[in-house]
C-alpha cells in the first residue's frame, strides 16, 4: 500500500490502548513504519488518561474489551472533554463484533473508523490514513458528564482493588505440579479425599481439613501441600501420638514416596 503522508505525520505521535499485546504489537509496528515519532502501547483506558498528560497524540487505535472500563466509555469521556487527550482526537475503534448497534454509537461518538477482530496490518493502515485525512470538529454532543465521572470513578476503584491484591507467584515445583495436574489424563485426576494415618503422608498430599492435636490446638491449616520437611514434623507428632489420623487430597506427584505405600 506504501506509505502516506510521511511527512506531515513524521513528528506525530499515537497512541494504542488494547489489552492484547498482539494487537498492539501490530499496530505500533504499522505506524512506525509509517514514520510516527513516537507510538505509546498501553493496556486500559485509566492509565491512557495518565499518559496523555505527557504525549499529544494526533491519533488513537481503542479497543472496545478493555479492563476497568470499557472502550466505549472511554471514547465517551474523552468526547465529553473530561480526560487530558484532545476531544475532537481521531479515534481507530477495534471490536470483534461489529453489529449495526456498535457502528451507530461508535458513529454517534464520531468514530467513522471501526475495525473487526483480527485484522490484517493493511487494514489498520488504511484505517489509520483515513482517521487521519478525516477533518475533525470540535465534538458536539449531548453526553451526561455526571454519568461519565461515575463509571470513571468506578473504573479507578476497580483498578486500585485490582493492583492492592497481592500477586500469587508459583515456585517452579509448585508450576511443575499444577502442569502435571492439568494434563493429568489418567483415572485418578479427580481424586476424592482420602483419611490416612500421620505416618502414611507421602510428599504432595493435600489437607483437606485443618489438622488439630488431640488437645485441640490448630496445627495446620487447610489447604497446605505436604513438603519434604512438613513430612518430618508430621511423621513425628504421629509417633508421640500427638495427631492421628489426617484427610487428604492424595499427592499428584510422580516422586518416589518418604513412606511406604499406603495400604489398599
Amino acid at each position: 500500500m506504501g506509505s502516506f503522508a510521511r511527512n506531515k505525520y513524521q513528528n506525530s505521535e499515537a497512541m494504542v490502548v488494547s489489552p492484547q499485546s498482539m494487537i498492539t504489537d501490530a499496530v505500533t509496528s504499522t505506524l512506525r513504519e509509517q514514520s510516527f515519532k513516537q507510538v505509546v502501547a498501553l493496556n486500559n483506558g485509566l492509565d491512557a488518561i495518565e499518559r496523555a498528560k505527557s504525549l499529544s497524540p494526533s491519533l488513537m487505535f481503542i479497543d472496545e474489551s478493555l479492563p476497568y472500563l470499557a472502550g466505549l466509555d472511554f471514547i465517551a469521556a474523552i468526547r465529553a472533554d473530561i480526560t487530558t487527550l484532545r476531544p475532537n482526537i481521531p479515534i481507530v475503534f477495534l471490536s470483534s463484533n461489529i453489529t449495526d448497534q456498535c457502528k451507530r454509537v461508535a458513529t454517534w461518538f464520531q468514530v467513522y473508523e471501526l475495525i473487526e477482530k483480527p485484522f490484517s496490518k493493511a487494514e489498520a493502515l488504511a484505517n489509520a490514513q483515513s482517521a487521519l485525512q478525516r477533518e475533525q470538529v470540535a465534538p458536539d454532543l449531548c453526553i451526561d458528564k455526571k454519568i461519565v465521572r461515575q463509571k470513571l470513578d468506578q473504573a479507578r476503584r476497580e483498578q486500585q482493588k485490582d493492583e492492592a491484591t497481592p500477586r500469587l507467584t508459583l515456585s517452579a515445583d509448585e508450576l511443575k505440579r499444577t502442569v502435571d495436574m492439568m494434563l493429568d489424563d489418567s483415572p485418578t485426576k479427580l481424586k476424592k479425599p482420602v483419611t490416612v494415618p500421620g505416618n502414611h503422608l507421602v510428599v504432595g498430599d493435600v489437607l483437606n481439613r485443618d489438622l488439630f492435636a488431640k488437645d485441640g490446638r490448630l496445627i495446620i491449616r487447610k489447604g497446605v501441600t505436604v513438603t519434604r520437611k512438613l513430612l518430618e514434623k508430621l511423621i513425628n507428632l504421629h509417633q508421640h501420638s500427638i495427631i492421628r489420623d489426617i484427610e487428604v487430597l492424595p499427592s499428584t506427584l510422580n516422586k518416589p514416596q518418604l513412606r511406604p505405600q499406603r495400604p489398599h
